[in-house]
């Protein structure tokens, strides 16, 4: 399936493999032959059973729980606490965006409309669309895929596959150029490059950086294929760096006291800053790995973003 779809008044929305153009104007997803012999409409609807949880804390450098990220706050849950659909008076909005590529990562700014880095064969694309139409407001071309560095890009997340929304509602993006922009909105609306922090004397060739997240201070950290972890200061672009030797795979949970854990192939880490910003080593705890990448995998290791549960 080739789109991002909407369900219902409640914001849920699916994006999956687009290979073609982006258009303005939210263009329908293509039907399959057999669309036509399909109910418009299959089972009941749904009586709401309410679970209660505990809610991770806000982040004061992120955009709000459930709008900032690709795994929904700064713990990494993938918990909403929204309304899906139930299945009553349901609208489904669509559409094709053959140019753009997957927007697997979608954020929403504080006007509710949909920022998304979109990754082609190409390249990545930062995105905006109307969330009431899903049509493209904007667009901003980043820098194109470099499979010396990603190695697939079928299966790579780096140079794009991660991003966040900040709490000024700008994207700070990790580039296949080894650097990481700060994209903020204009009213246009659109979209205008803020800042450019060169971590190539950390990330250099062959390597790509995974993700970025700032933590509680606000210092920006970043994760790279080949194990390095390293920070940003955003107020002087000066970078420190620690390497584990270990590939790292996926993005990583901040929380409240200055953690960041991140998973490697070998083992889960937290990480805290020093004075002047390097990563050191707060404990790290191996786990069992057979060493070798499982199907529906893209490394040998975990596989998965770590989870903040509660305060311990």
């Amino acid at each position: 399936m080739n789109a991002l779809v909407r369900w219902g008044s409640s914001a849920a929305f699916v994006a999956a493999l687009l290979i073609g153009a982006p258009a303005a104007t939210a263009v329908p997803i293509p039907e399959g032959p057999d669309a036509a012999s399909l109910p418009v409409y299959s089972g009941a609807p749904a009586t709401a059973e309410p679970v209660g949880a505990s809610e991770p804390p806000r982040h004061p450098f992120m955009a709000p729980n459930e709008r900032s990220n690709l795994h929904d706050d700064a713990y990494q849950t993938d918990a909403y606490r929204t309304l899906g659909p139930l299945g009553r008076d349901v609208l489904k909005q669509d559409t094709f965006q053959p140019n753009l590529g997957e927007c697997a990562s979608i954020t929403f700014d504080r006007r509710g409309r949909l920022v998304a880095v979109c990754v082609a064969l190409a390249g990545p694309t930062l995105a905006m669309f109307d969330p009431a139409t899903l049509d493209v407001l904007a667009t901003y071309a980043l820098p194109p895929r470099d499979p010396a560095s990603l190695g697939s890009v079928f299966t790579s997340f780096g140079g794009g596959g991660y991003f966040y929304l900040d709490n000024q509602d700008r994207a700070v993006i990790p580039t296949t150029s080894h650097h990481i922009l700060v994209v903020g909105e204009t009213s246009a609306p659109g979209f205008a490059l803020e800042h450019d922090y060169d971590v190539s004397g950390v990330v250099g060739s062959g390597d790509s950086i995974l993700s970025a997240l700032p933590d509680w201070s606000g210092r920006l950290w970043f994760a790279s294929t080949k194990g390095f972890v390293g920070t940003v200061d955003p107020a002087t672009g000066a970078v420190r760096s620690i390497a584990t030797g270990e590939p790292i795979g996926n993005s990583f949970a901040v929380d409240e006291t200055g953690g960041v854990y991140i998973a490697s192939d070998a083992a889960m880490y937290r990480f805290d800053a020093a004075g002047d910003g390097t990563p050191t080593v707060t404990w790290r705890a191996t786990y069992a790995n057979i060493g070798i990448i499982k199907p529906g995998q893209t490394e040998r290791g975990t596989g998965t973003t770590p989870t903040l549960m509660g305060k311990d």
